[in-house]
């Protein structure tokens, strides 16, 4: 998947532990048996925790799609998707 975003990092403690969102548009999702979604963007948002090298994140993951009506499909139809990412890190460099 082709995403084109932004990604923010905001302090939250000075123990290492920041916020972070992020957004995205992805313009090249493609389905299996549809036409390409006129909208499709990404959004997340969570907590990351940095000690040393070693990094772990707790992220809200929110994804949504809109297809606009075709041929086959005479009604817009709209999926979403959402999760809990949870990510561990270890950093080869400081």
């Amino acid at each position: 998947t082709v995403a084109l975003g932004a990604e923010a990092h905001l302090p939250f403690t000075e123990t290492g532990v920041t916020g972070i969102v992020r957004g995205a548009i992805l313009p090249g999702v493609s389905v299996n048996g549809l036409g390409h979604p006129d909208l499709a963007i990404a959004l997340a948002s969570g907590m990351e925790y940095r000690r040393g090298r070693a990094s772990a994140a707790v992220l809200y993951s929110l994804e949504r799609y809109r297809f606009a009506p075709s041929a086959t499909a005479t009604v817009e139809r709209r999926e979403q998707l959402a999760g809990l990412v949870v990510s561990v890190g270890w950093s080869l460099k400081r």
